[in-house]
């Protein structure tokens, strides 16, 4: 059991300002805040969570914790042209930065101010300004089996209509990308991360790149689409670590820039560290905005299991976008032996959605390595033989796999909106449920002919947007279990839960 003053010496580092260091401590705020609670409970004081302050529940309980202390959070504004400044200045707060386009604010407040901050009128809810995870689980031993599961073959090779990607940019969001001779087909983005550095220290977006348009000169490692061009934007650090603003500054490069690249989808091997309603989660809100505007978002379902908030974790538990859980192909081409990856996330988000939409392969899997990363030498027994590829397994290494297969859809037919692909993608799931079957999502058949002429239906029929003022009044309430206090003790936060085997950076 962590100390009091372990607890409050982590939460001091969360409010320092942002370096690698106090990034990693931050990303134990969680965990840290929710066993001093235990303690506190332990002394006598209640805690008490009122889903009707437009406030998260982790902070309700940090305010009640030490309220003395300061944190960075997300403001939703009721409209752009509600006075920022004023909004942060009227309870001692630091406004840090301003999202325009999801009227959203980053600032540094008060703990003890963060009720009343919720209370001004022009606010519509306040979240945590969440620590960010890459989602991946690293492996054993590997035989790259996943392009013949998928069908990709008979996808490149086509004598009608062959697809290798070309004509289509995704976007990757991620540790960034160090030059690797697998990956010319890549552009490096600067949005003002400087604080990050430059190249990729950690090595999961290069590995993530290369499983989308990697290629090998001796071809013995091909991407799904390594035709395709591919934005990368740095959102995290060495260790893997960011927090929500560092992938709103990044999703929002995107929507700005989307037309000017040709970015037809984005590329998210990444979780919010804390859980939270797609109905005031600011992070789905942007997904959700590059979505309506054209761009099919893929998320990585995480790698929680089977546990029971497995499923909680924004922008994965998104209604719109298509989050992607990981297949163990058991190393082989042949299906019958196929199942969900253990690790896998799966079940229904605290709104009542059942995630993931679709599962891929993902486990050991082999893609380029960036030398001297994180991952390369946290383990070098992963590195292939020929120094250049690593082997890694999660749900990360997964939704490259349909990244990809969207970029070959999309190089076939260019006018399909986000809702046709998702569609096409979940409804031609055979085999193990929501299993992608690449050849069969991207073939010229009736199915996706019918896109063509616009008589293809198209998925997420009848939803609204997290944006929507209604929301945010049935996210007050949400599932019984996420403002259940037993849910945020130390039942729920224990150590184990936040441990190397399934936070993997």
């Amino acid at each position: 059991m962590t100390d009091r003053m372990t607890v409050l010496r982590r939460l001091t580092a969360l409010c320092r300002p942002r370096t690698a260091g106090s990034i990693v401590a931050s990303m134990l705020l969680s965990g840290s805040l929710l066993v001093g609670v235990a303690d506190a409970s332990s002394g006598g004081s209640k805690v008490k969570l009122d889903p009707k302050q437009h406030v998260h529940p982790l902070l309700q309980y940090a305010a009640q914790l030490e309220p003395d202390k300061r944190a960075h959070v997300l403001v939703r504004k009721d409209k752009a042209s509600s006075d920022s400044r004023e909004i942060a200045h009227s309870v001692g707060a630091t406004l840090k930065e301003e999202f325009h386009s999801i009227k959203t604010l980053a600032m540094d407040v008060p703990l003890k101010a963060v009720s009343a901050l919720a209370k001004n009128p022009h606010v519509q809810y306040v979240s945590p300004d969440a620590p960010i995870r890459l989602e991946q689980i690293n492996t054993d031993t590997l035989l790259t089996s996943y392009q013949g599961t998928i069908g990709l073959g008979q996808v490149w090779n086509d004598p009608i209509k062959p697809a290798t990607g070309k004509g289509v940019t995704v976007a990757v969001l991620d540790s960034g990308l160090q030059p690797h001779p697998d990956l010319p087909n890549v552009t490096s983005i600067d949005v003002n991360l400087a604080s990050l550095g430059i190249g990729d220290q950690n090595g999961h977006g290069t590995h993530v790149i290369g499983i989308l348009n990697g290629r090998s000169a001796d071809g013995h490692y091909v991407g799904v689409a390594p035709d395709a061009r591919v934005i990368s934007i740095k959102v995290s650090d060495a260790n893997g670590m960011a927090r929500e603003s560092d992938v709103l500054r990044g999703l929002l490069w995107v929507q700005q820039n989307a037309a000017a690249y040709g970015i037809r989808a984005v590329n998210l091997s990444i979780n919010s560290g804390i859980a939270e309603s797609y109905a005031t989660s600011v992070l789905d809100a942007a997904v959700e905005h590059l979505w309506l505007s054209g761009v099919t978002v893929l998320v990585a379902a995480g790698n929680r299991g089977s546990a029971s908030d497995a499923a909680w974790y924004p922008p994965a538990n998104d209604p719109y976008v298509i989050s992607v859980g990981a297949l163990d192909d058991n190393q082989t081409t042949p299906s019958f032996d196929d199942s969900l990856a253990t690790f896998s996330s799966r079940g229904v988000t605290q709104d009542g959605l059942t995630k993931p939409d679709v599962v891929a392969p993902g486990r050991k899997i082999a893609a380029p390595a960036a030398a001297g990363s994180t991952l390369v030498t946290r383990f070098p027994d992963r590195v292939t033989p020929d120094g250049r590829h690593l082997l890694l397994s999660g749900t990360s290494m997964a939704t490259p796999v349909v990244s990809g297969a969207v970029a070959l859809l999309l190089q076939r037919f260019p006018s399909l909106t986000p809702d046709q692909i998702k569609r096409l993608v979940t409804q031609r799931a055979t085999a193990y449920p929501g299993m992608v079957d690449r050849a069969r999502v991207v073939a010229p058949s009736l199915e996706t002919a019918t896109a063509l002429s616009g008589a293809l239906g198209r998925a997420n029929v009848g939803l609204v947007p997290s944006s929507g003022i209604d929301l945010l009044t049935a996210a007050m309430v949400g599932s019984t279990a996420f403002w259940d206090t037993a849910f945020w003790d130390t039942a729920f936060w224990d150590t184990a839960f936040w441990d190397t085997a399934s936070t993997v950076f």
